[in-house]
C-alpha cells in the first residue's frame, strides 16, 4: 500500500490546509454521484483503476456492475468521503494529489473527474498520471467548460463573475477551460485523444419537456447562437496511441 507523503516545506503545508477548509464547508452529498454519462467515453475493457477525487466511491460502484475490475484504487483529498470509498475500493487514501505520490504501480485506466480544475497545475499532474498507463491504457477525464452560457452570458451582458459554492463557477476552481484548453491539457504530455463528447445542460425552462424536443430546440438554438454555450462539459478520453482508423 502506497503511504501519501506530504513534499512541500511548512508555509505551503498551511496553505494547503486552508484549501481543504473550503472543500469541508460543502457537504457529503459534493462528492457524492455514479456520473454515468461517462459511459459514453469509457473503455470497453479495464481492470486496474485508478481514480483521483474518488469521493464516497459511486463511480467506481457504476463502473464495477459493467466491467471486470480486479485492482481498484481511490484518492481523495476529504478523509469522510473516503471512508465511504473503502467499502468499494481495494485502497482508498485520503491526499492531497498534488503534494502526496501517487500509487507506485501501473493502470490501464485512470478517471479524474471535474479534479483537473481544482489543481493549481494540472499539466504537471496529467503528465504524471501517464506515466502511470500500461503501454494502450487511457485516461478519461470531465473538464467543465468556461464558455456555457451560465457563465458567458453574465459576464457579457452585466459584467459579472460572481464565484458560488459549487458548479462551473466553484470558488475552489483554479483553472478554467475552452473545448481548445482541454485538448492541449489532456495532449500537454503525449497523449491522443480518443473521444472527446461534449455534456450539454440546456436552460431550465428547456429540461421541462421530453428529451426530443430538447434536442430540436437544442439544434435550433445553435442554429442562431454559437453551439458552444450549450457545452457544460466535456468527457474525454485520452491514450498512448492514436485511436484506430475506422
Amino acid at each position: 500500500m502506497f503511504q501519501a507523503r506530504d513534499i512541500l516545506d511548512t508555509n505551503k503545508r498551511d496553505k494547503m490546509s486552508l484549501d481543504r477548509a473550503h472543500y469541508e464547508e460543502k457537504s457529503l452529498d459534493y462528492f457524492s454521484g455514479s456520473r454515468p454519462e461517462i459511459e459514453a467515453v469509457l473503455p470497453e475493457q479495464c481492470s486496474k483503476v485508478l481514480e483521483i477525487g474518488c469521493g464516497a466511491g459511486q463511480v467506481m460502484a457504476r463502473i464495477k456492475q459493467t466491467r471486470k475490475i480486479v485492482r481498484s484504487v481511490g484518492i481523495d483529498l476529504m478523509p469522510a468521503a473516503i471512508e465511504q470509498a473503502k467499502l468499494i475500493f481495494d485502497e482508498a487514501t485520503a491526499a492531497n494529489v498534488e503534494t502526496s505520490d501517487l500509487p507506485n504501480e501501473q493502470f490501464d485506466l485512470i478517471i479524474a473527474l471535474d479534479v483537473l480544475e481544482h489543481l493549481s497545475d494540472p499539466w504537471r499532474m496529467i503528465q504524471r498520471l501517464h506515466a502511470l498507463l500500461v503501454p494502450g491504457g487511457t485516461i478519461v477525464v470531465s473538464l467543465p467548460h468556461v464558455g456555457h452560457w451560465t457563465v458567458s452570458w453574465p459576464l457579457l451582458t452585466k459584467g459579472q463573475w460572481d464565484y458560488t459554492s459549487e458548479g462551473l463557477l466553484d470558488r475552489t476552481h483554479l483553472r478554467f477551460f475552452s473545448r481548445r484548453g482541454a485538448e492541449d491539457l489532456m495532449t500537454s504530455s503525449g497523449l491522443v485523444i480518443e473521444k472527446l463528447q461534449p455534456d450539454r445542460v440546456y436552460p431550465a425552462w428547456m429540461r421541462r419537456f421530453s428529451p426530443s424536443f430538447r434536442w430540436y430546440a437544442g439544434r435550433i438554438f445553435e442554429m442562431i447562437f454559437p453551439s458552444h454555450l450549450l457545452v457544460y462539459r466535456f468527457l474525454i478520453r485520452a491514450g498512448h496511441i492514436a485511436p484506430r482508423q475506422a
